[in-house]
């Protein structure tokens, strides 16, 4: 399924782009041999770490039917998945007066 292969890369562009200002203040720390506090390590290896969503992408790709590949996915892959998808879905959702009432977390 094509399309849904393109919302994930989608997804997945766009938790890069999430991620990618901090990670890269942090990585600069850490090659200049400086300290980084225990949020900044635990934000590293969870949230920053994009490893299980390009995972899942790869796998889906290479998949000769989407819905099956996706119900071979592990638990978490599957949890990555989701992830894309909703991140894909909120930037792709269209301001309105209404959406303008509540603020969008980016």
């Amino acid at each position: 399924m094509a399309g849904s292969l393109e919302i994930l890369r989608k997804g997945l562009t766009a938790l890069q782009k999430h991620v990618k200002k901090r990670k890269t203040a942090i990585e600069a720390r850490l090659t200049k041999k400086e300290r980084v506090d225990d949020d900044d390590a635990a934000w590293l290896d969870g949230p920053a770490n994009l490893i299980d969503e390009q995972q899942a992408l790869d796998s889906l790709e290479n998949a000769s039917d989407y819905e099956r590949g996706l119900s071979r996915l592990s638990q978490g892959l599957q949890a990555a998945c989701g992830r894309q998808i909703q991140l894909e879905a909120m930037n792709a959702a269209v301001e309105t007066s209404i959406t303008d009432f509540f603020q969008r977390n980016e």
